[in-house]
């Protein structure tokens, strides 16, 4: 039996699963967006589940970004940033007082689906990410491929002639702009809708408006459509 942990832009998520791979408990809260109160968030969580299943339950935490092969400290997690350059893993380790895995939420998905999922039939596994951001984990022979800088799979960084080309919509010239993630993630398609139609809505309003036969969402839609088949 042992705990998983979803850390994301907005969300903890937490299940405990037996050794089989069943699921006995899950819940949900609001993710902090404070580095201290997210590290006693998740031992508040850790201590409630061993207090709850009278036991010590190994734990493994995944999340936005990842930590530096060379500094130990995360990186590449623009959607929380409040996990930038901090020591997450050894944070966490200190406060639960055990060992703690900490891995990017995108690896952890593909090696998932690797092991016991959609892809166990196959080599080579490709695991997207749709979400607050745009992630990537690339598993072969059930193994993470992470890469020197540990992020082999992290597809949404890259940019393409395609976006490139739409750089009347940035609002400056930074090449982050121009990046995938920009243009398909959750609070990507939230910004440029919102400065293109002078709106203040979130993702899922967005998508809400386009249930409901709204042009403007319905148009915006359809270009999202087209800027994930590219």
């Amino acid at each position: 039996m042992q705990i998983g942990i979803d850390v994301g832009a907005t969300k903890i998520e937490s299940v405990v699963l037996e050794d089989d791979g069943k699921e006995t408990h899950r819940s949900r809260t609001a993710c902090p967006k404070d580095y201290l109160t997210i590290i006693r968030t998740i031992k508040q969580i850790n201590d409630k589940l061993e207090k709850e299943f009278k036991k010590e339950l190994p734990i493994g935490v995944c999340h936005p970004g990842v930590h530096s092969p060379q500094t130990g400290l995360v990186k590449n997690a623009p959607n929380c940033y409040w996990l930038e350059k901090k020591p997450f893993q050894s944070d966490l380790r200190k406060a639960l007082g055990k060992e703690v895995f900490c891995e990017n939420d995108a690896n952890c998905f593909a090696l998932s689906e690797a092991i016991d999922g959609a892809g166990k039939h196959y080599k080579i596994v490709y695991g997207i990410i749709l979400g607050s951001g745009a992630g990537g984990g690339l598993v072969i022979d059930k193994k993470i491929v992470t890469g020197p800088n540990g992020v082999a799979g992290e597809w949404g960084h890259n940019q393409i002639p395609y976006f490139l080309g739409k750089r009347e919509e940035f609002e400056s010239t930074s090449a982050r702009e121009a990046e995938i993630e920009s243009f398909i993630s959750g609070l990507g398609m939230a910004k440029r809708f919102n400065k293109k139609y002078n709106k203040n809505l979130k993702t899922n309003q967005i998508f809400e408006l386009n249930r409901k036969h709204d042009l403007d969402a319905q148009n915006f839609i359809e270009d999202f459509k087209i800027n994930l088949a590219m």
